[in-house]
């Protein structure tokens, strides 16, 4: 396989709107520049570009048009383009809500430097590939239910903080890029927390910043030499256990995953098939990509919300249409782009029935389409079971076409 790469800054001007709490917020400066991380593939028969956005979430429109454009530039199908928010909460407005609008100017400006780093993609370089994941203790569920199912939003009530003991995805997921010298050339790194340790109170909530998400990039750079593309998981009701805690809690969760991630870097070449019956397997890498093989699909399913969440969130008609994204490296590894904040609960249902040995979920992957919960979510209340278009069976449905959507393109 070979790999190429850009990075490119998209960082907003200085008074510009600053999205993730109240709706109209006024940025007051820049702490570290917001970027997107592209990554092309190629196994020498299809390409695959993925991409890497420090944004809230981006509504579907402006993404399918982003596939569009890069498909058209790099002559592949809008399938084989797949795009990702990291969801920090200290970027521009750039999704429809419930009480704000995306910042049509800089929508525009983002596709005019999404052109400039499609044109400054490095020089393609072999590579060898390898996956690996480890359980990392960095999250926490903030949704705090009561023994009568009626849930507390903790970050109003940071007192519940040592009863935070709800289900959490802890899956450090993890995909590296080797040269044939074993130099590390890329990493793609997949963790389910929001982004939002920066926020604190005063100043620290109007700086634009990419959070922890941007730390983990600049540390694994730092000690490697090589780049990074971080992805957010099904981090809808995972917070980091040092959230809200500002500049200092960015670093402490960046240099937590990024100190798991140089680790398992050294680990993950190391590891023989010790206990195959085959004595040519046995001296292979265990976690490498023998081979790797390109295969993409895009599908849709449809809901029904009730009329007055459609009246809510501002949409016309009777349905929603959600895309799903699939993006698989042989039977080894896939890629799931989902159309909003997907739970944590949810997420692991997904990950129990994949047919892949690990999958990395992507949040705000295809469109942005409020939180995306299991259906008790809905019964407890709480947030994310009132900011969603989903009905109280709707999740079970979303998690059944994701496991149905991965065993088709596996069986193609």
């Amino acid at each position: 396989m070979k790999i190429s790469f850009f990075n490119q800054e998209i960082t907003p001007e200085i008074g510009s709107e600053i999205a993730g709490y109240a709706p109209h917020d006024i940025s007051l400066g820049v702490h570290d520049p917001l970027y997107v991380n592209g990554l092309l593939l190629d196994d020498g028969e299809n390409k695959a570009l993925m991409l890497g956005f420090d944004l809230l979430g981006l509504d579907a429109s402006f993404l399918a048009e982003i596939r569009k454009q890069c498909g058209k530039k790099l002559h592949i199908s809008e399938s084989q383009v797949m795009a990702t928010c990291t969801h920090t909460h200290s970027g521009p407005q750039t999704r429809t809500h419930a009480g704000c609008d995306p910042d049509l100017a800089y929508i525009a400006k983002l596709m005019e430097w999404m052109e400039h780093g499609l044109d400054r993609l490095s020089e393609p370089q072999e590579v060898n590939v390898y996956y690996y994941s480890v359980n990392c203790d960095a999250n926490l569920n903030r949704r705090v239910v009561y023994p009568d199912a009626e849930c507390c939003f903790l970050p109003h009530f940071k007192e519940l903080l040592p009863f935070a003991d709800g289900p959490c995805d802890k899956e450090l997921g993890m995909l590296f890029f080797f040269n044939g010298n074993g130099m590390p050339v890329y990493t793609v790194v997949n963790y389910a927390a929001h982004p939002l340790c920066s926020h604190a109170a005063g100043k620290a909530s109007l700086l634009f910043s990419a959070d922890y998400p941007g730390a983990v990039r600049r540390i694994i750079k730092e000690n490697t030499g090589s780049e990074c593309m971080f992805i957010s998981g099904a981090a809808g009701d995972m917070f980091p256990k040092n959230y809200e805690s500002g500049w200092e809690g960015v670093e402490s969760m960046g240099r937590l995953l990024a100190d798991k991630v140089l680790e398992n870097m050294q680990n993950v070449r190391r590891q023989k098939n010790l206990f195959s019956s085959d004595p040519a397997a046995s001296r292979k890498a265990r976690y490498a990509i023998e081979t790797p093989r390109l295969n993409f699909s895009i599908e849709t399913v449809k809901f029904t919300p009730a009329e007055e969440k459609m009246r809510k969130y501002r949409r016309t008609g009777s349905e929603v249409l959600m895309e799903l994204q699939f993006l698989s490296l042989n039977d080894d590894i896939c890629f799931v782009g989902l159309p909003g904040e997907l739970l944590a609960e949810p997420g692991l249902e997904i990950k129990w029935h994949s047919p892949y040995r690990k999958m990395f979920l992507l949040y705000n992957s295809t469109g942005y389409s409020y939180y995306l919960p299991h259906g008790h979510c809905i019964l407890e209340g709480g947030y994310e079971g009132k900011a969603t278009f989903l009905g109280p069976r709707d999740g079970l449905k979303l998690v059944n076409a994701v496991v149905d959507g991965m065993y088709r393109l596996k069986e193609t």
